[in-house]
């Protein structure tokens, strides 16, 4: 025990450490929760009780028996509680819904033109509420909805401090962009939110760099806290965000002195490089319609993705240098890299000193759908610490 926390933490914590554990497994009997978790008898059957008794944790039925009396194995509820996370972009208003497996339920992806208007904040809802209803969502369950912008968020406040892409330029708060929705809300960075749908439903807990390739290049990174499953934080790492929520800008990193110009104002930043408007403005602003015409042998192409990846190699290079870490290549570029992934990594080798293990570079799991289950993801965390 730490010194200073009380027995009320302390009952707090453990209660929290067997949620989490349950969280992770179908099933488990009260030996097998008290073993992993090195916790005593009563105090497991102690706890179980208080979280069947809350409703996210109930009797699923009974373990083979091994010679004696059949031991009851319990699971979580796992749509006890239910989790929306919603990804506003330039263009498109994404929703997802998930619950504990922090997995996503239901998502949709709607064409919608960002405006800091009344009118639009007025589609957001309607948007949230056409959803709830299509997908028979029970409102009773929903404990907030999470917004991911591309953004920089005082997650503190709670407001949007900036974003290029949605030109707003002076701080916009969480109660006026979501003033016709009737849920409580919390902002996130889309990067970031990216970044933890990576790691959603997962126990990896090592550090990792998540390099978001979308219309603007941005990330964010992800530190390894020391902690697990059985250890009362879960795989949720810690999140580095800077002084001033700034942190993980990759995007104006200069890769190139004296470059192309960036909407910052300097010359040579990654962005300009490597945003997916660098391949979408080949085909009218369509990223997807790129890749088939670079498969069916497009010089012009082919020559301006290899020019891409080149640059997009610059900058891992200097990422894993500084960091020494897992890369994940996400956004809009990123969920279309798969099948490049091996090429792309042979780009990097050639830069890189020292010598990496070859799958410490990898594609995005989830596409589309990732900065608004990300954003639910932050939702699903805040939750399980108040069990």
């Amino acid at each position: 025990m730490v010194k200073g926390t009380s027995s009320k933490e302390v009952k707090k914590i453990n209660r929290n450490r067997v949620f989490r554990y349950l969280n992770t497994v179908a099933e488990a009997s009260m030996p097998e929760i008290a073993a992993a978790l090195r916790m005593s008898g009563p105090t497991v059957l102690t706890i179980v009780g208080e979280l069947c008794a809350a409703g996210v944790v109930e009797e699923v039925g009974e373990l083979a028996s091994t010679g004696g009396r059949k031991a009851k194995a319990y699971g979580v509820i796992k749509d006890a509680f239910l989790f929306l996370g919603i990804d506003i972009t330039r263009n498109h208003i994404g929703i997802v819904s998930t619950d504990f497996s922090e997995d996503v339920v239901a998502y949709r992806r709607q064409r919608r033109r960002f405006a800091n208007t009344e009118a639009y904040r007025q589609v957001l809802g309607e948007e949230l509420k056409s959803f709830i209803a299509d997908y028979q969502i029970d409102e009773s369950k929903i404990r907030g909805i999470g917004v991911a912008i591309p953004g920089i968020v005082d997650a503190n406040r709670n407001v949007i401090k900036k974003s290029h892409t949605l030109q707003i330029t002076e701080e916009l708060t969480a109660d006026d962009l979501c003033k016709y929705i009737d849920f409580p809300c919390i902002l996130a960075n889309d990067a970031n939110a990216g970044a933890i749908a990576e790691c959603a439903g997962s126990n990896r807990n090592e550090s990792l760099i998540y390099l978001s390739l979308s219309n603007t290049v941005g990330g964010a990174i992800l530190l390894e806290t020391g902690a697990n499953n059985q250890g009362g934080l879960g795989y949720y790492r810690n999140m580095y965000v800077g002084d001033n929520w700034e942190g993980g800008e990759f995007g104006h990193v200069v890769i190139r002195p004296e470059g192309r110009t960036c909407y910052c104002g300097k010359e040579g930043c990654l962005d300009p490089y490597c945003s997916a408007l660098v391949l979408a403005s080949m085909e009218d602003g369509k990223l997807e319609e790129f890749f088939p015409k670079l498969e069916a042998g497009s010089k012009k192409h082919q020559q301006v993705w290899q020019e891409y990846l080149d640059n997009l190699a610059y900058a891992v290079d200097m990422l894993v240098m500084s960091m020494d870490c897992d890369i994940v290549l996400g956004g809009y570029v990123g969920s279309f890299m798969e099948p490049y992934l091996e090429d792309f990594k042979a780009y990097v080798e050639q830069r890189i000193i020292f010598k990496k293990k070859r799958d410490f570079l990898r594609t995005c799991k989830y596409k589309v759908e990732a900065a608004a289950l990300g954003a639910a993801v932050f939702l699903v965390e805040e939750a399980i610490l108040k069990i």
